[in-house]
């Protein structure tokens, strides 16, 4: 709104400049997954099976403990697509909607990987640039070897190769939050993890590899004063290691 009565400003379409208050910005979020809880939620994700309600013995839905329905679990795998997202958004720092988004081969309107060449092109090529950058880059070996392979097994299953990273009965997936709720369910994780935090993740854990700042903003799409902001959990973890530098025993020559 606040956007849109400053163009009627500057348009002279009206004279009368109405302030609009914006709300107060989140703070940033700390939640990133460990290593085994990542481990723990992709394994949970593959896992995932389709499962229908129990019944009593007058047909009526059995309620747990939980005050939620007991589900008896069928053989039908249901989450495969949510284990290929939370791996293609951990090896790539790539914002959520990129992933869901991405197409494997040249699409209109979709960024799209190239089997060949392995370079993730996150942003349709027709798409102009904002605010939000998504470069294009070069896809780990690892996770171009596990979307080769997704490739592969399509093939065999379908006749046909595959159409988009995160693949969901043939066509795209227009949203992730429900399906991805059901595996932090699954892993024994709290609501505070989203989608988004995989991508908390990824940085975190590069940032405390040592990654340098200005390659991993750039991989990621992200400027240095955002990483400083958001990321400064890391920062003062790793300033705690100076602390112990300075009161620390010489080491014996």
């Amino acid at each position: 709104m606040r956007a849109a009565l400053r163009f009627a400003v500057a348009e002279q379409l009206t004279n009368i400049a109405v302030p609009v208050p914006l709300p107060e910005r989140h703070a940033p979020r700390k939640r990133w997954l460990t290593r085994p809880e990542m481990a723990r939620l992709v394994w949970a994700a593959w896992r995932l099976a389709q499962g229908y309600p129990a019944l009593d013995d007058k047909g009526r839905k059995i309620i747990g403990s939980d005050g939620k329905p007991v589900m008896n679990p069928t053989k039908r795998r249901i989450g495969k697509h949510v284990a290929r997202f939370i791996l293609t958004e951990l090896y790539t720092a790539s914002r959520p909607g990129v992933i869901v988004n991405a197409a494997v081969g040249p699409t209109i309107g979709r960024g799209y990987v190239d089997l060949d060449t392995g370079v993730f092109y996150r942003k349709p090529r027709e798409a102009r640039e904002t605010k939000k950058r998504a470069p294009d880059i070069l896809l780990d070996p690892k996770l171009l070897g596990h979307i080769r392979r997704w490739n592969d097994a399509c093939k065999r299953e379908n006749g046909r190769s595959l159409r988009y990273v995160v693949e969901w009965q043939g066509g795209p997936v227009k949203r992730i939050n429900k399906a991805f709720r059901a595996a932090c369910e699954a892993a024994g994780l709290g609501d505070d993890v989203v989608p988004h935090t995989l991508r908390h993740t990824a940085i975190t854990w590069a940032l405390r590899n040592r990654a340098d700042r200005q390659a991993l903003s750039d991989y990621a799409g992200m400027s240095q004063a955002t990483m400083q902001k958001v990321y400064f959990h890391t920062d003062i973890e790793y300033a705690a290691t100076a602390s112990g530098a300075i009161t620390g025993k010489r080491a014996s020559r």
